[in-house]
C-alpha cells in the first residue's frame, strides 16, 4: 500500500495486489483463493521481500516536485528480560538492537529472559513449587 501524504488518501499499489477485491457471498472464488494462497503464499513471500508499508510525500526542490519515499522502520521498547538474575542498566543507557530472522536466537540468548515465580503444588497438595525458567531460543517455547 502507498500513502500519499499530500493528498491525504491511501492508494493501493496494483503491482502488489494479487487478487481483485472479492464480492460478498462468492464461496467458489473464496475457496479458489484460499487454496492458491495456502499453496504459494510462503514461496511468494520468499521471492518478494519488499516492505509492506511505503510512505511517500511530495517535496518541492528548486521549483520541481519530487516524490520522496520514507523507509518503514519500527522500534519496539519493551521489558522482555522478565526477572533478570543480574540487574539491567538504566533505560537511558540501553541501546537499540537490530533483530531479524537470522540473529533472533542469539539476541534472545544474550538477553537471558527469565521467569521466576511460585505455583501451588497440585501434586501433593502441600505448599508451593518454585519455578525458574530461562529461555535461550525459540525452541524453548515448544
Amino acid at each position: 500500500h502507498r500513502v500519499n501524504l499530500k493528498e491525504g488518501r491511501i492508494k493501493e499499489c496494483a503491482s502488489r495486489c494479487r487478487y481483485p477485491p472479492m464480492a460478498p457471498n462468492t464461496v467458489a472464488s473464496a475457496t479458489r483463493r484460499s487454496n492458491v494462497a495456502n499453496s504459494s503464499s510462503q514461496k511468494f513471500i520468499a521471492r518478494n521481500r519488499a516492505p509492506r508499508v511505503q510512505i511517500e510525500y511530495d517535496v518541492e526542490l528548486y521549483g520541481a516536485e519530487k516524490k520522496v519515499q520514507l523507509p518503514f522502520v519500527m522500534g519496539v521498547l519493551a521489558d522482555l528480560a522478565g526477572k533478570p538474575v543480574e540487574p539491567l542498566p538504566a533505560v537511558a543507557d540501553r541501546k537499540f538492537l537490530e533483530i531479524d530472522v537470522d540473529n533472533f536466537d542469539s539476541r534472545l540468548k544474550a538477553m537471558k529472559p527469565r521467569v521466576a515465580f511460585h505455583v501451588p503444588n497440585e501434586l501433593t497438595g502441600e505448599g508451593n513449587l518454585s519455578l525458574d525458567m530461562t529461555f535461550e531460543s525459540m525452541d524453548d517455547f515448544s
